[in-house]
This record gives C-alpha cells, structure tokens and sequence, in this order.
C-alpha cells in the first residue's frame, strides 16, 4: 500500500464522501444481551499441508466448495491452489510458476463461484484465470487492477476490493468490475475514513453478499458497514470495547517484538440475520521474543509463530439492535476463511501440518 499517495489524493475522495447521507451508529457496548447464548466452534476437516501442496504462508485463505470440499490458496510459494475432498483429502494440485495459461507469478486470491468453478488472481501477471468445477482451465483474462479481496455477483460481474490510485476512485476501496474488464463504480468510503490526521487505508474485508448489499469491515477498526451494490452506505456497527480501542494505530509488521494492536479479520451474516465477526487479539500469554528490530529482516510473523502472538475472538451481533448476543476467545490464530460460518487455523501435529476446519455457530 502506498500511503503516501493515498494522503495526496485524499481530498479528492472525500469531496465524493460527503455526498453520502450521514447514517446512524450502532454501537456495540461489552454487556452481553443473551444470557442463554454462546458460540459454539466444532472442528469439522483437517487439510494435510504436505511436499504435494507445496508450503502455506499467512497469506493463505481457504474456500469451501459447494459439493463440500474445499479449495486452498496460495500454496507452493504462491504459484498453485489445492482442492481437497470433504474427508479432507487432497483431490487435486492446479498451477506453477509461469505466465502460460494456468500458470502463476503470485496468487493473492482464488474464489468460488457459481457451481464450484474457481476465478484465481495473480498479481505478479495482473490478471484472473477461470477454472471449471473440475479445474481443468478455460479462460483468463488481463484485469487494470489487482484485488485483495473479491466477490462474484450475478451476471458475471466482480466485486472487488482494490486500491486504484487515480483522480477519480483515489481512496475509494469497492469497485464493481463488468463483463469487459473495466471498473463500473468505485464506492466504500466515508468522511470518517478521510479525517485529516487518519491514514487513509483501502483495505476491506467483504463479508456477505446479502440482498443486493454487501457487508464489509475495516482492518484496524471495529466497525462493520452495509453498503448498497449502487454506492449507498446503508447500515453501520461498531464495537464499543476496551480490548479493541475505536482508534487503534496501524497493525505493527513486528508482533515478535511489539505488542500487536487487534485486527479485524472479517464478518458474515448468518440465515437469522446474526452479524458475525472475528477478531486477533494480542495472545493472554503474549511476551516479546526478541528485541525491537532485531534478530531477522521485521516482517510478518511465520505461519507456525501466529499461535505464539494472537488470540482469536469469535463474537455475535443483533446489527437490528446494536446488542451483544456472545462473544469467545479462542487460544489459537484464525485465518482468513472465505466461507461464511468458517474460521480456519494451522496446526503441527503428529504426522504433520494441518489447516484445521472449524464451524462456527450460535447456540440459544
């Protein structure tokens, strides 16, 4: 991310912000508001990282298929994806370093999209590549911009977040890609995102695509938003507590060493209109394991190291009423799960690593 061009350009953003009409605040306060609720988290598949898949790193995000598999990726550096069955098992390894069709310079995303094919990114060939439900390869196509996240919406079109750095979309992080490639609309940014003394930050999260809006959370607040597919911001919730401070400073690239600052992974809406969010939070037990800047390059934490640093905490919302229906710390490191009802860690157990499958619900 380049900040420095983003505070460049920032008026230009919020001169198109301030055409949004103001929308009230939920705000979530500590006092649970469900005595008889809690979040329940069952294991449900273990995925083997083995020679086969090739390594994972922090940057890997699971998808689950609709026919119960799942999809993993990046693995093998960023040049592949696995498919494994329901049972866990390894079906399928798909891609390698190149620029050939079904090759890869640098997976950032794969998606699973309508009737399990799979829409892969590459951000070191800029483009995304199509595979069909049995991912046999059938199309790529070259895309200006490079998503961090993504989600397929109907008629074909993509939405996307991504940072675009030009006069007109400068600050603005959702953008609806068309058939041909190019950007529809950009929207999904707010005064508050632009105050003069924030750095501005085009990071999102997209939850849920729920009704013709989509659900989306920022990176180092606690504060979740509904906006329409047509630009409107339409719903806002955000989390009044002492473990997640409402300003929190950016999350620190060195959390062997300093203390990090919570972060919020991402939300999804349940069939009973729940809001869900997870969050990392420093680990209870969380000391520094070297000294500021020393010891290696500072970076981010290796896969097997997360555990040590963060705690995850799964909580569930009434967005209808700004109520608190439970909240549970977790000892462990989620990872980014691009299912709703889905959180993912990584484990070295006996026989080796794993990508551990959880389930997540409410019970009343």
């Amino acid at each position: 991310m380049r900040f420095g061009h983003d505070l460049a350009l920032w008026p230009v953003a919020a001169v198109i912000a301030g055409h949004l009409p103001a929308q009230p605040v939920k705000s979530v306060r500590d006092n649970v508001g469900c005595a008889r609720c809690r979040v329940d988290i069952v294991a449900h598949a273990r995925l083997p990282i083995t020679d086969q898949t090739g390594p994972v790193d922090v940057r890997v995000r699971v998808a689950v298929r609709r026919d119960g598999g799942f999809i993993v990726a990046p693995t093998g550096g960023g040049s592949a994806l696995a498919a494994f069955d329901g049972r866990g098992r390894i079906a399928k390894i798909v891609g390698k370093v190149g620029q050939g069709p079904g090759e890869f310079q640098g997976i950032t995303r794969a998606i699973v999209t309508v009737g399990d094919s799979v829409r892969v990114f590459d951000g070191g060939n800029r483009r995304e590549t199509v595979f069909s439900p049995t991912l046999t390869f059938v199309r790529s196509r070259t895309l200006g911009l490079m998503p961090t996240d993504a989600r397929f919406l109907a008629g074909g079109r993509l939405l996307v977040n991504a940072e675009v750095m030009t006069q007109d979309r400068a600050g603005l992080p959702l953008h609806i890609i068309g058939l041909n490639g190019d950007i529809e609309r950009s929207f999904g940014s707010t005064e508050a995102d632009l105050l003069p003394g924030r750095t501005p930050s085009s990071i999102r999260r997209l939850g849920s695509i729920d009704g013709g809006t989509v659900w989306l959370s920022h990176l180092v607040r606690y504060r979740a938003e509904r906006w329409s597919l047509d630009g409107k911001l339409l719903e806002v919730v955000q989390r009044e507590t002492k473990w997640f401070p409402s300003d929190a400073a950016r999350a620190t690239n060195d959390p062997l060493a300093i203390r990090p600052e919570p972060v919020l992974l991402g939300t999804w809406i349940d069939s009973a209109r729940t809001l869900w969010t997870a969050s990392l939070v420093a680990d209870e037990r969380w000391r520094p394991r070297r000294p500021k800047g020393g010891g290696r390059e500072v970076g981010p934490p290796d896969i097997a190291e997360r555990d040590e640093i963060y705690d995850t905490v799964v909580e569930a919302i009434d967005p209808a009423s700004g109520i608190l229906l439970a909240s549970l710390r977790v000892p462990e490191a989620a990872l980014l799960l691009d299912a709703p009802g889905w959180i993912a860690t990584y484990k070295t157990e006996s026989g080796g690593e794993r990508l551990v499958l959880w389930r997540v619900r409410l019970v009343r």
